[in-house]
Protein backbone atom coordinates (compact mmCIF):
# COMPACT_ATOMS: atom_id res chain seq x y z
CA UNK A 1 0.00 0.00 0.00
CA UNK A 2 2.65 2.43 0.86
CA UNK A 3 4.09 1.49 -2.88
CA UNK A 4 1.23 2.77 -3.96
CA UNK A 5 0.92 6.01 -2.34
CA UNK A 6 4.32 6.44 -3.60
CA UNK A 7 3.90 5.92 -7.37
CA UNK A 8 1.06 8.46 -6.64
CA UNK A 9 3.31 10.97 -5.45
CA UNK A 10 5.73 10.37 -8.38
CA UNK A 11 2.67 10.63 -10.79
CA UNK A 12 2.17 14.26 -9.16
CA UNK A 13 5.93 15.46 -9.57
CA UNK A 14 5.70 14.32 -13.44
CA UNK A 15 2.91 16.48 -14.09
CA UNK A 16 5.31 19.47 -12.43
CA UNK A 17 3.42 20.43 -9.81
CA UNK A 18 6.55 19.15 -7.32
CA UNK A 19 8.77 22.20 -8.53
CA UNK A 20 10.08 24.06 -5.61
CA UNK A 21 9.89 27.76 -5.68
CA UNK A 22 13.36 28.36 -6.44
CA UNK A 23 13.66 26.18 -9.23
CA UNK A 24 10.44 27.90 -10.49
CA UNK A 25 12.10 31.11 -10.02
CA UNK A 26 15.14 30.06 -12.09
CA UNK A 27 12.96 28.87 -14.99
CA UNK A 28 11.13 32.06 -15.13
CA UNK A 29 14.69 33.78 -15.02
CA UNK A 30 16.21 31.70 -17.70
CA UNK A 31 12.79 32.30 -19.74
CA UNK A 32 13.18 35.92 -19.15
CA UNK A 33 16.47 36.02 -20.48
CA UNK A 34 15.54 34.15 -23.59
CA UNK A 35 12.45 35.96 -24.50
CA UNK A 36 14.81 39.10 -24.43
CA UNK A 37 17.13 37.74 -26.60
CA UNK A 38 14.84 37.20 -28.93
CA UNK A 39 13.20 40.36 -28.60
CA UNK A 40 16.62 41.86 -29.30
CA UNK A 41 17.17 39.85 -32.37
CA UNK A 42 13.66 40.56 -34.03
CA UNK A 43 14.25 44.21 -33.25
CA UNK A 44 17.80 43.67 -35.27
CA UNK A 45 15.95 42.04 -38.01
CA UNK A 46 13.02 44.62 -38.23
CA UNK A 47 16.15 47.44 -38.52
CA UNK A 48 17.84 45.03 -41.48
CA UNK A 49 14.45 45.12 -43.12
CA UNK A 50 14.12 48.71 -43.36
CA UNK A 51 17.50 49.78 -44.23
CA UNK A 52 16.84 47.41 -46.99
CA UNK A 53 14.02 48.70 -47.93
CA UNK A 54 15.37 51.76 -47.87
CA UNK A 55 17.83 50.90 -49.98
CA UNK A 56 15.75 49.65 -52.62
CA UNK A 57 13.79 52.75 -52.27
CA UNK A 58 16.62 54.54 -53.23
CA UNK A 59 17.75 52.36 -56.04
CA UNK A 60 14.18 52.60 -57.78
CA UNK A 61 14.07 56.54 -57.12
CA UNK A 62 17.16 56.58 -59.24
CA UNK A 63 16.56 54.57 -62.13
CA UNK A 64 13.62 56.15 -62.70
CA UNK A 65 15.15 59.37 -62.87
CA UNK A 66 17.47 57.55 -65.57
CA UNK A 67 14.73 56.22 -67.46
CA UNK A 68 13.32 59.52 -67.61
CA UNK A 69 16.24 61.20 -68.70
CA UNK A 70 16.38 58.64 -71.39
CA UNK A 71 12.69 59.24 -72.73
CA UNK A 72 13.28 62.67 -72.89
CA UNK A 73 16.11 62.11 -74.87
CA UNK A 74 14.42 59.96 -76.97
CA UNK A 75 11.59 62.39 -77.53
CA UNK A 76 14.14 65.03 -79.24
Amino acid sequence: MLYLDDQDDDDDCADYNCVDSDDRQAMLEIDSFVLEDMNARFMELDKKIASSSSKVDQQMQKLCTKIDRLASQTNV
